[in-house]
């Protein structure tokens, strides 16, 4: 049984717990929180009486910058480990007998392009330098001062990729899609195909020319529902079969796969990652562990690929199937261009601008995608934005009106209606009387400059006389932003009003 539980008022998934039904207990459960625009900074995983804890830094564009892991494994004993901000070393004890730590470090330029990336890894390292041309491709890639040059076409495709599990020379079709992958020793080779919706029907797999595996996929829509082994001739035999989530919108959510002729149950994370897969007595068969970007550590009994994302991992590759394109995690990119061009991202390669802890990609079309902490953020500075320059016209409005009157002896009158106004025009009360005060200020330095002439007597105004007027508008201008709701400004004001004036 799965049973989630969100952060009040927010919206937030907080934990997701799955329970056995047969005697109530707890088989995994994920805790996560989050900071004031809703990204993950803290996630604990509880599994199989270990856990995994990790912790979550952004940069100033909420691009992923820093992810610590620490494991407690329970045949290992496990404990935390990882770096504090300024680089110190940390780890805290719990009952444990071996420690393992990972940590991922990247930085970007200014559109999204890694720079650097700082991975360990059960415990390897590997320093990443990026060159970068004007179509945002990566041109020079240095890793542990071995350097690999990727290789585009003039579509944009690339020709050339380096993955987790060797370099691969790509041909793609007039569509774009990409039909052959051979591994650099040309010992391997996987030819592909695609129907009239550009899905993935088949994939074939030769080594040293001979054909080791040849898959056939079926679908609906764009969910694939089985994989058939194309090896028994025309007695194609299930590979796979897949149950998806029928309580979404548009189902992107594994619930079960069949496998040899037994059901197995899956979980996720946030994202929709795949994490473990349960038999149906709520024993683990195998677990999933990620780095930020998706490569993937796997340790268990089941063979399958629907992985990171929930989508599909071709083992051989490396790469993550997307339906329109493929994903490469260990350059976290795309190894085409978006097909819908600049319309949703000026980086047509990068995915879900860096944000990978809580962004999804269905289908390899989303340039990118607000979350709705920042969408509600914008609307936010948005809104502020907008009540400012409505308070500040108000004002000038008000100072404006002020002079056309040249009433004497009106100004307190107009002081008052018009902070009130402004107060209530903009909902901001607290700025609106910060700005009555801020003119007063110039107003009286002004006078040190500038003589004001009293308009009854025609003399000029002292210093202290200009300092006890502006006190006595200050006085005005707060009885203005402090007028209760249920008066209207000018009963709140009534006391500063003149004769002359009219109603207004």
């Amino acid at each position: 049984m799965f049973n989630p539980s969100h952060k009040v008022k927010r919206d937030l998934l907080t934990k997701m717990s799955s329970i056995r039904n047969t005697d109530g207990g707890l088989v995994v459960q994920r805790n996560d929180t989050y900071d004031k625009l809703g990204r993950p900074v803290t996630r604990q995983t509880l599994r199989s009486g270990g856990a995994m804890n990790e912790t979550f830094d952004y940069n100033d564009r909420s691009e992923s910058a820093r992810r610590l892991a620490g494991r407690l494994d329970k045949s290992a004993a496990f404990a935390p480990k990882g770096r504090t901000a300024d680089g110190a070393a940390v780890s805290q004890l719990i009952h444990a007998t071996r420690t393992v730590g990972d940590s991922f470090d990247y930085a970007y330029d200014n559109i999204g392009n890694r720079v650097t990336a700082q991975e360990v890894n059960s415990g390897a390292t590997s320093d990443v330098a990026y060159v970068t041309n004007d179509l945002n491709q990566y041109t020079q890639i240095d890793t542990n001062g071995s350097d690999f040059t990727p290789g585009y076409d003039k579509d944009g495709n690339q020709t050339l990729i380096q993955t987790e599990t060797g370099i691969w020379r790509v041909t793609y079709n007039v569509q774009n899609r990409a039909i052959k992958f051979e591994s650099k020793d040309g010992h391997t080779v996987i030819t592909c195909d695609y129907d009239y919706m550009g899905r993935r029907v088949f994939k074939k797999v030769e080594k040293d020319g001979v054909v080791t595996a040849h898959e056939r996929y079926l679908y609906r829509n764009y969910l694939q529902i089985a994989s058939l082994d194309m090896m028994e001739g025309q007695n194609q035999a299930l590979i796979n079969a897949y149950v998806w989530d029928p309580t979404q919108p548009v189902a992107t959510r594994p619930l079960a796969i069949f496998y040899k002729g037994s059901a197995y149950y899956y979980g996720w994370d946030l994202t929709k990652n795949i994490t473990e897969i349960f038999s149906l007595s709520a024993r683990l068969q195998i677990d999933y562990v990620y780095t930020p970007f998706g490569q993937v550590r796997e340790n268990g009994i089941i063979q399958q690929s629907i992985q990171w994302s929930s989508e599909y991992h071709d083992a051989e590759t490396g790469l993550v199937y997307y339906n329109y394109r493929y994903y490469n995690p260990c350059d976290g990119r795309w190894t085409r261009r978006d097909c819908s061009e600049e319309n949703n991202e000026l980086n047509l390669y990068a995915v879900v601008r860096n944000v990978t802890t809580n962004r999804i990609d269905q289908l390899g079309l989303l340039g990118f995608q607000y979350t709705q902490f920042e969408i509600a953020m914008y609307e936010e500075k948005a809104r502020l934005i907008k009540n400012t320059i409505a308070a500040i016209a108000k004002l000038i409005e008000g100072y404006e009106a002020m002079k056309e009157a040249n009433i004497i002896d009106a100004d307190k009158w107009f002081h008052c209606l018009y902070m009130c106004r402004s107060a209530r025009e903009g909902n901001l009360p607290r700025f609106t009387l910060l700005l009555g005060l801020v003119r007063e200020i110039l107003e009286f330095v002004k006078g040190r400059f500038i003589p004001s002439i009293d308009s009854r007597t025609k003399k000029e105004i002292g210093a202290m006389e200009h300092l006890m007027d502006c006190l006595s508008d200050m006085e005005a201008n707060g009885i203005g932003v402090d007028c209760p709701e249920e008066l209207s400004c000018e009963c709140c004001c009534a006391a500063y009003k003149v004769n002359g004036i009219e109603r207004e």
